[in-house]
């Protein structure tokens, strides 16, 4: 009727206008879902509406702003966002995505008091599954990929984010399982080995007796037998780069999960290999060989197709020292989680949905190793359909435009590996179906429903991505000028005594600089006693 008909249109202009679906969409959840009119309703009519105008995406931004700034009163220049504030007014994943989960992700998430703490614990459990779901691949931009992802969620100490590491349960029987059934065949090898090395004693006492003149017949030639090695699938992030390359040759298709609740337990213990590590993530996130060479042939690897999962958390700190910088590719291969805000106490008594959590995750974790053979049994192809390769490609091709009209580099790699996140997220989901319902079918294809949840997760942790992009240092064509022209305050120099604000945005802006680094950079000046505000948008220089 009307009201589906009004978040049809709504959504039409949402898109028109350049907010992002996650947003727009969680709002219409939020303010219009009634007893009569539910969310499985506005969902669908706001999906529509969204999708049909996607080719048209940011075409009235323009016009949002200017309409923004008619009629909301401006800040106060004392009162603008602070990067904090950003960081506390990061977006939530939409609610949508919890009515949409498979039973073992929405199980997983019962400890979750809240809904940050339940959008960590999803994107954990994501991680986790990741690397239990052997023979599933897909083919993306004509390479085959596995559902492996890399995620990392930055927030202060004592944040709440430490709930991300309930889902790391998920993989133990699995873990358990894989080693010891790899540990049998180690003792087979073993009894080989044996039995091989008694066939080499006796070929070379035959050798001797020939040698004295003996007439011998010798057994027949036998080749040694190939060395086996443990399969250990969880790995913690305090790791060799030698140990990281040894286990991915030796757990081959079943690859290495790395699993960790402090990230500079992955840089500081290992600072002499952190170089190394960051190359085989960066190859390993595409399945890239990776070649390891030491003087001793023990010690050297030649890793085909490797395959890994990485979940880390940490502070802001941690996350810096970490990805220092986004040049080297290793930042935008991570999808990131970003929160801040007042810390707030909440109870630690015992949840009524999960009053013990040992048994609860034991229970999940013996689910998935069930999931894990059946996949193992039953090979996988996943794909989209026609239809959500088409709203795929309007949508990541609508971010790829804007941010080459922002002029910053890195953020194309952003939105390129984003792109491979969404896809290995849907397969994700759909392998789980796959197990759950019993489908023994070799190809499988994405429902829309999962093709959602996971353009809804990943197109937030895009936005969130984005802010921490925000924070380094741009290093751009235009990096001379803007340091220039910033610690230098050659703009300042360049202004009248008395000035106005549009004046210096004008000229600040012919040096590459966005209006809110310029609002910075006055409140900066004012506090270095370099200026004073005469009045509102009036400066004059001391």
């Amino acid at each position: 009727g009307a009201r589906n008909e009004f978040i049809f249109k709504y959504a039409c202009k949402a898109c028109q206008c350049g907010i992002p679906r996650p947003i727009s969409q969680a709002w219409a959840e939020s303010r219009y879902t009634t007893a009569d009119f539910k969310m499985g309703e506005i969902i669908a009519a706001f999906g529509s509406g969204y999708t049909s105008n996607e080719t048209l995406y940011g075409k009235d931004a323009d016009k949002l702003q200017a309409l923004v700034e008619k009629n909301v009163p401006a800040l106060a220049e004392d009162d603008e966002i602070t990067g904090e504030e950003l960081y506390e007014k990061t977006s939530l994943i939409p609610d949508s995505v919890y009515s949409s989960l498979p039973q073992v992700i929405s199980d997983a998430l019962a400890g979750g008091r809240n809904s940050r703490e339940k959008d960590l614990m999803l994107l954990s459990a994501l991680t986790a599954l990741s690397g239990c779901l052997p023979n599933v691949s897909g083919i993306y931009e004509n390479k085959r990929h596995s559902p492996h992802i890399y995620y990392f969620v930055v927030a202060k100490p004592g944040s709440g984010k430490g709930k991300a590491t309930l889902p790391f349960r998920l993989v133990d029987s699995w873990t358990k399982f894989l080693f010891t059934e790899s540990m049998r065949e180690v003792d087979t090898y073993a009894e080989e080995l044996r039995k091989y090395n008694d066939y080499l004693d006796e070929v070379k006492e035959l050798k001797r007796q020939r040698a004295r003149g003996k007439k011998v017949t010798f057994p027949p030639f036998q080749e040694p037998p190939a060395k086996v090695f443990p399969i250990v699938l969880h790995e913690s992030a305090n790791i060799s780069q030698i140990k990281l390359a040894a286990r991915l040759e030796h757990n081959k298709e079943y690859g290495l999960i790395i699993l960790e609740s402090e990230a500079d337990n992955i840089t500081k213990t290992q600072k002499n290999d952190w170089a190394q590590l960051n190359e085989i993530f960066r190859k390993a996130y595409h399945h890239e060989d990776v070649g390891v060479s030491r003087k001793d042939e023990d010690n050297s690897y030649h890793i085909k197709v490797p395959k890994l999962s990485i979940f880390l958390s940490g502070t802001p700190n941690q996350f810096a020292s970490f990805l220092d910088s986004p040049e080297n590719g290793l930042f935008s291969r991570f999808g990131l989680y970003v929160f801040g805000g007042a810390m707030e106490w909440n109870s630690p008594a015992p949840h009524n949905n999960l009053q013990n959590p040992e048994q609860h995750y034991m229970g999940l974790s013996q689910q998935v190793m069930e999931y894990a053979l059946f996949l193992r049994a039953n090979p996988s192809k996943f794909n989209l359909t026609y239809p959500q390769w088409d709203r795929f490609n309007a949508v990541f091709s609508a971010q790829f435009k804007r941010t080459q009209e922002t002029g910053y580099r890195f953020e194309e790699g952003v939105v390129a590996r984003h792109g491979v996140m969404v896809f290995r997220v849907a397969m994700i989901l759909s392998a789980i179906r796959k197990a759950e319902k019993g489908q023994t079918s070799e190809y499988l294809m994405c429902t829309d429903e999962d093709f959602e949840t996971a353009m809804s997760i990943v197109t937030t942790c895009f936005e969130h991505s984005r802010l921490m992009l925000s924070g380094y240092k741009v290093t751009d064509k235009h990096t001379e000028d803007l340091k220039r022209a910033l610690y230098n305050d050659e703009l300042l120099d360049r202004m009248a005594p008395e000035f106005v604000t549009q004046d210096f945005y004008r000229l600040g802006n012919s040096y590459k600089l966005t209006d809110s680094k310029l609002k910075r950079y006055l409140k900066g000046l004012i506090k270095r006693n370099k200026i004073v505000r005469v009045k509102k948008g009036t400066y004059a220089k001391l």
